[in-house]
């Protein structure tokens, strides 16, 4: 009797340790030894699955559980990501996604004239989504005729069930406020004539969204004299609260 291989011993030591792996499990269907020494046979059930494995058309795989981070889909395994919390994919790849808390910024690029008291679109308007909170931010460079002023208000085609804003407007050749309202709706509305002819204006609110619409900035004379107007480079920011 001659010393067999080491080589084939170490086979059939590996083959041996597997096949009383699979019997520990407990499962137990026709499964030939994979052994090509050995022709006796242990026994499977048609389908099995225990935690992590399972044991599906004659083969054992790993169980995955979908909702911890990977997923397989008709393209193999992959990381689950949770786009609401700034991630998402696209056939690119991987992105960051703004629109989970969006700013929106609108700018004036041309100058707004008005010559009369009736408001009007300066142009600085924003989307709002319905059910959903945003605050704002309107700065607006303005020339006004002494006699002419100005005049502000918040418009636009949404309907709001809630909404709260302060208009200030600071005279630059006197350093002091010549407006100072505060509104509780949309198109309320705040100026002054009083002979100021170079303005900063700031608009500052709150606004929850029933149906969704425009918000807008509007823009006119107090008194009718001459030319009012909102510069280029004044802006609308606003910013989804979460």
């Amino acid at each position: 009797m001659g010393l067999q291989p080491v080589k084939d011993t170490i086979i059939d030591q590996n083959f041996r340790y597997l096949e009383r792996l699979i019997r520990s499990i407990n499962i137990g269907s026709s499964v030939t030894n994979i052994s090509q020494r050995r022709s006796r046979s242990s026994t499977f059930p048609r389908s099995w699955a225990g935690d992590g494995l399972e044991w599906i058309s004659n083969c054992l795989k790993i169980k995955l559980v979908p909702d911890r981070g990977l997923v397989v889909s008709s393209s193999g395994l992959n990381t689950k990501l949770k786009t609401s919390g700034g991630l998402d994919v696209d056939s690119d790849g991987l992105f960051v996604d703004w629109t989970t808390n969006p700013t929106k910024v609108d700018f004036l690029n041309s100058q707004f004239d008005k010559i009369n008291v009736t408001l009007a679109n300066t142009g600085l308007s924003v989307d709002l989504e319905a059910s959903k909170s945003y605050w704002f931010r309107a700065v607006l460079f303005v020339d006004t005729d002494a006699t002419g002023g100005h005049k502000y208000a918040i418009s636009g085609t949404a309907v709001a069930s809630s909404v709260l804003f302060q208009i200030n407007s600071l005279d630059n050749g006197s350093n002091t406020f010549v407006v100072n309202v505060r509104g509780t709706a949309l198109n309320d509305s705040g100026g002054n004539s009083g002979g100021e002819t170079e303005v900063f204006t700031e608009i500052i609110g709150f606004i929850t969204v029933s149906t969704a619409g425009t918000l807008t900035i509007q823009f006119a004379q107090d008194a009718v004299s001459g030319t009012s107007s909102v510069l280029a480079g004044s802006y609308l920011v606003v910013q989804e609260i979460i």
